[in-house]
């Protein structure tokens, strides 16, 4: 098979999250590959910008996550994934011996994350790496809704996207308090607020749309201000 591959870096970052950088495999058939790692304990944002080989629906089975990850039928030493349910809610899978179980079940859980989607997980005891495999969205654009406040989003696509080419059912508006923004945290654990303007995204204390882009595998916080409504990711290739 002859396959163009894609190599780059990234940061995983929101809410209590710790940078860890990403790499990223894609061939030019749409499959690849992405190794995460997380450097240090506690919760990091991720995404898992691939589809599992045998879905229909381009969601990732949270059963096929692995890597270097703490499997242990005791919760307080096994690594856990959390994810943000529609009504802000959240739901906690735990890594145990035998795999991804949902708080409250027995058995390995068959729900999914859907592309787009960031997820938390809480490192227990030491630092790791996260593995996935499978297909690359094949859409030109993917979309994504959003709930007035603060939602977890991700690049859906393993390749950066440009902040400025983030389009969609948002709030622009040159104040802020009316304005869509999205936060994205840096390695130091400081924040970077991009505000939908009237001329596109800026970021905090410059006046020209950003240069600025969403590495592959890279979660952040988007606040939907007023309304709900949706942001649409374009493919860059």
């Amino acid at each position: 098979m002859d396959a163009k591959k894609i190599l780059t870096c990234a940061a995983l970052f929101a809410g209590l999250l710790l940078a860890t950088p990403a790499r990223a495999y894609v061939e030019s058939d749409v499959v690849g590959y992405t190794t995460i790692d997380i450097d240090q304990t506690g919760y990091t944002l991720i995404t898992l910008p691939f589809a599992d080989l045998d879905a229909e629906n381009l969601e990732y089975p949270i059963s096929k996550i692995s890597g270097s990850l703490a499997a242990n039928n005791s919760v307080s030493r096994a690594d856990t994934l959390v994810v943000m349910n529609a009504d802000k809610t959240f739901t906690t899978y735990q890594n145990k011996a035998d795999g991804w179980v949902k708080e409250g079940e027995t058995e390995v859980t068959t729900d999914t994350v859907k592309p787009g989607q960031a997820v938390y997980l809480n490192k227990a005891r030491q630092a790791g790496s996260v593995t996935v495999s499978g297909k690359v969205a094949p859409e030109a654009t993917k979309t994504v809704a959003l709930a007035v406040g603060y939602n977890l989003v991700a690049n859906p696509y393993p390749v950066e996207i440009a902040i400025a080419s983030l389009t969609g059912d948002i709030a622009a508006n040159n104040t802020a308090s009316r304005a869509d923004t999205l936060m994205v945290l840096n390695a130091d654990k400081t924040y970077t607020t991009y505000q939908c303007k009237a001329a596109g995204w800026v970021k905090e204390g410059e006046t020209d749309v950003t240069t600025d882009t969403i590495q592959p595998g890279q979660g952040f916080v988007y606040n939907k201000n007023r309304q709900a409504g949706s942001l649409t990711f374009t493919r860059p290739f």
